[in-house]
């Protein structure tokens, strides 16, 4: 029945965005950023200060620079504390120089569809949900916050939340794959949280994520201003295509293929001149697959 219902949902909301729409217009900016470097700070006894004010600094900036709506901007608040709690201010820092990039060579008489498409985008393949990160998401404290909220849970009367999670990890030793099921608690998760250093330290770990998300940055370094508006949309439409790419491993690894091919189709309809244009270079290899795909 709880299956159903959450079916349901997501049929309404899909063609009812204004419902979510009004409640996420109803947030104040300056409320958001608020809380959000309020987590931080707390997110580390001798760092979390620093994580704080870095994010306000790249917040400033990224405010100071670009002319975006509000929703825009809101989400943009997300994106980068997101980027900041999973992999560290250099991530979040690299996030917001492309999204810069791409927005001083866009058009706003096309209501910056370009730059739009690479805010989202660019976190969607940034954000990688790998074990460290599902782990930090299932023990933060918005999340906890949002549950007592949800199911009006009052500490004071004694009310308690027990979790139990059914994960399902999945991980490479020598040279093969292992994939085990774990009723997990929230003290296994949040050792497992503190531990996304290692990432480094494992090359093959998530690497066809990873190769694709390197290859859709030099899609976006590969922007540039077009006079042309259906040049324009082609290359939009290219930057839009990781939302494509989504779901469990299984399902997702050929939809990575299906968005890349997609990129290439309209990449290759700029640079062989067919939108009207005078013929030009992309400087993206599109017609090349990561490695790891």
């Amino acid at each position: 029945d709880a299956n159903r219902v959450a079916f349901n949902l997501g049929r309404f909301l899909v063609l009812h965005p204004e419902a979510v729409a009004q409640k996420w217009g109803n947030q104040k900016l300056a409320d958001v950023i608020a809380e959000n470097a309020g987590y931080l700070a707390k997110e580390s006894f001798l760092f979390g200060a620093r994580l704080a004010k870095e994010y306000r600094r790249l917040i400033d900036r990224a405010y100071l620079w670009m002319d975006l709506p509000k929703s825009t901007l809101l989400l943009m608040a997300r994106t980068i504390y997101d980027l900041i709690r999973r992999e560290g201010v250099a991530r979040a820092r690299q996030y917001v120089s492309l999204v810069w990039e791409t927005y001083r060579k866009d058009h706003k008489k096309y209501g910056h569809r370009a730059t739009l498409a690479v805010i989202k985008n660019l976190f969607h393949v940034m954000a990688i949900k790998d074990e460290f990160w599902v782990a930090k998401l299932l023990t933060s404290p918005e999340k906890y916050a949002r549950d007592r909220e949800r199911y009006q849970i009052d500490p004071a009367r004694g009310d308690k939340v027990t979790y139990v999670h059914l994960t399902r990890p999945k991980f490479s030793l020598f040279g093969k794959e292992y994939e085990v099921s774990l009723e997990s608690r929230d003290w296994m998760l949040q050792i497992v949280a503190q531990l996304g250093f290692l990432r480094r330290f494992m090359p093959s770990f998530h690497k066809k994520e990873n190769d694709f998300r390197d290859w859709y940055i030099q899609i976006i370094k590969g922007f540039a201003y077009f006079e042309n508006q259906e040049d324009y949309e082609n290359y939009a439409k290219a930057l839009e295509t990781p939302s494509m790419a989504r779901g469990y491993r299984e399902i997702r690894y050929p939809l990575i293929i299906k968005a890349m091919n997609a990129a290439s189709g309209f990449l290759q309809a700029i640079s062989q001149g067919s939108t009207g244009s005078p013929a030009r270079k992309i400087d993206v290899r599109v017609e090349k697959i990561p490695s790891g795909i």
